[in-house]
């Protein structure tokens, strides 16, 4: 889930991944969504570094082409 407070993927606990809107804070927690414990060393953290992956089934679609997409970013 991503809204403009940030970015949240699990659930049923506490989040596996939460990342602040700035990417700049998040934290992590066990998680009932992925079976998971926490996946940082602290439940609680600075993100330092930040990779994004992307997968399209769609051969039209090129990175450049969803970075400059401004309705998927906003969702």
């Amino acid at each position: 889930m991503t809204d403009m407070t940030g970015l949240v993927m699990g659930g049923g606990g506490k989040a596996a991944i939460w990342l602040d809107a700035e990417f700049n804070n998040g934290g992590s927690g066990p998680c009932s969504t992925f079976d998971s414990a926490c996946l940082a060393s602290r439940e609680i953290y600075t993100c330092i570094h930040l990779e994004v992956w992307a997968a399209f089934d769609d051969a039209s679609w090129s990175l450049d082409t969803v970075l400059n997409r401004e309705e998927l970013l906003a969702q």
